[in-house]
């Protein structure tokens, strides 16, 4: 029994459908069927039954779920304690967005490692979906990313918000005064996926216009470097843009009409498994 099939499990009893399961664990739905269908094999009892309103436990089912929970608990735990070192060091495996890392957290877990110096760091980046996945899979302790996951068993808090500007190489003198939304939408846009999350609607209709998309880059805050270099318009966080413009290595254009759009990023974790883990949690949370 491995914390895969526990995971599904978990994951089918909350969603209660397997499509949705499937796509939470971005897997196919044949997969989270053969992963029940291993469980139930290896239990000798049926967990779960199909109706036409999704997914029901069945009672073997309902009482197993605790234990699932408790046997994912335990495994997370268990890695915490190995993680640990001999000379009493405490360990907290983070998972982080690339781009949320780069532009914000990365400070705030420098401020923490400073503040608990008895506490070890696992850090790890990747996209939102990769990061929840690992948290599903009891590898990390927490993710910190863009989206609000309020699921059973989950507890999710918002650190923060970012203000999403509009930047440019700092020889580009056009637009001193600002640039209203249809100019914006007949220059070169360099477009990204992360500013996109503050109003996709928004995005959309910017990026539909008679300018040119110059490059496409999925993972956001990489596209400064095609700013700096002058290539181009572009969305970058606040706090990102902030530190280029005061090296003038980019600059930054007000956007006429235009209410300033913000996106959230949250800490999100399973529950309180150490008082490292508390700690961590309590410490970035107070940020």
């Amino acid at each position: 029994m491995n914390s895969e099939l526990l995971n599904t499990f978990v994951m089918l009893s909350e969603l209660r459908s397997f499509t949705k399961t499937a796509q939470r664990l971005l897997v196919s739905q044949s997969t989270v069927s053969k992963r029940i269908d291993d469980l139930e094999r290896e239990l000798g009892a049926a967990l779960v039954v199909r109706n036409k309103k999704g997914v029901k436990l069945t009672p073997h089912g309902s009482v197993f779920l605790n234990y699932a929970e408790e046997l994912l608990q335990l495994e997370q735990t268990a890695r915490q304690a190995v993680l640990s070192d001999s000379s009493g060091y405490g360990c907290i495996t983070v998972g982080c967005v690339t781009s949320l890392y780069v532009c914000r957290i990365c400070d705030s877990l420098i401020a923490f490692q400073k503040s608990c110096p008895d506490i070890s760091l696992h850090i790890c980046n990747g996209g939102s979906n990769q990061m929840l996945n690992l948290l599903y899979d009891c590898k990390i302790d927490a993710c910190i990313g863009f989206f609000p996951f309020r699921e059973n068993n989950y507890h999710c808090r918002e650190l923060a918000d970012e203000e999403v500007v509009l930047a440019t190489g700092p020889g580009n003198n056009a637009y001193p005064g600002g640039i209203s939304i249809e100019e914006l939408r007949r220059v070169p846009l360099i477009r990204d996926e992360l500013t996109y999350l503050a109003d996709p609607e928004w995005f959309e209709y910017i990026y539909s216009g008679e300018g040119k998309t110059v490059a496409y880059i999925d993972t956001g805050s990489m596209s400064a470097p095609f700013l700096t270099s002058g290539i181009g318009y572009g969305f970058l966080l606040k706090s990102q843009a902030d530190r280029l413009v005061a090296d003038g290595a980019l600059r930054i254009i007000d956007i006429l009409g235009w209410d300033r759009l913000k996106i959230k990023c949250y800490l999100i974790y399973r529950s309180l498994g150490s008082d490292d883990q508390e700690k961590f949690i309590r410490y970035m949370s107070s940020k």
